[in-house]
């Protein structure tokens, strides 16, 4: 895993992603003592939560497709031609990245967002940070790892971001619109795992909104990680290098 994390400390994409979030949690911090946090927190959600997880996937499709972009697959394989070993690696990598990169985001926002909401006679409960950093957590880790799949389905980066996306906003939508499976799409399966994460899974008058309990929902999110993961890798051993 060395020479995956040579590239993390060294290529500039993952620094840009680095920035991109620090910027950002600047930005919602700033407005935190200017405004407050808002009404629901929005604030945080805004400037921590999505920021952390667009970052999540562009690092997980640059993560797998860098050597295709860069055209020095064939170079990666030569000296280790164990194909199996370089994916592992590589998913291994993603997942240590984007959990520290989450935890650090979140325990150093528990005690700056709450100074800037004691401004406003607001409170950011550390309850309130654990279960959305958790969420957050689970919701990058798969949205990562889904990226690191299309990456390897498209053999390209650029394709592994638009097939990532394409998913994410459109087919999945799609599938979910569909009778009885469409129960089973992935982006509902997620929100309905993070939001018992969060404790949030009913209304105002204390109806269930979630689909399915936490366990069904956790197996379909991942029954779809793995089926795009294992036929993303049979790709990738299949095809020739170039």
């Amino acid at each position: 895993m060395k020479p995956e994390f040579l590239k993390v400390r060294s290529l500039p994409t993952p620094k840009w992603c680095l920035f991109a979030v620090a910027l950002f949690f600047v930005v919602g911090l700033v407005c935190t003592f200017v405004w407050g946090l808002g009404p629901d927190r929005d604030v945080t959600e805004a400037t921590i939560g999505l920021p952390l997880m667009i970052a999540s996937i562009v690092f997980g499709v640059w993560m797998v497709g860098v050597e295709f972009g860069q055209k020095t697959l064939r170079q990666v394989l030569t000296a280790d031609p164990r194909r199996g070993r370089l994916v592992i690696s590589k998913l291994l990598t993603i997942i240590i990245v984007v959990t520290l990169a989450t935890i650090f985001f979140h325990l150093i926002a528990a005690p700056l967002f709450s100074l800037g909401a004691g401004q406003h006679d607001q409170t950011l409960s550390m309850e309130y940070l654990a279960r959305t950093g958790a969420s957050s957590l689970v919701t990058n880790l798969l949205y990562a790892l889904l990226g690191a799949s299309f990456a390897l389905l498209a053999a390209s980066m650029a394709g592994g971001m638009t097939l990532t996306l394409v998913f994410v906003f459109v087919l999945d939508g799609l599938f979910s619109i569909i009778p009885k499976v469409g129960d089973y799409a992935f982006g509902l399966a997620l929100t309905d795992l993070n939001d018992s994460i969060i404790g949030s899974n009913t209304d105002f008058l204390g109806s269930e909104t979630s689909t399915h309990t936490t366990e069904v929902a956790a197996l379909t999110v991942i029954a779809w990680l793995a089926i795009l993961l294992l036929l993303g890798f049979a790709r990738f051993r299949s095809s020739d290098v170039k």
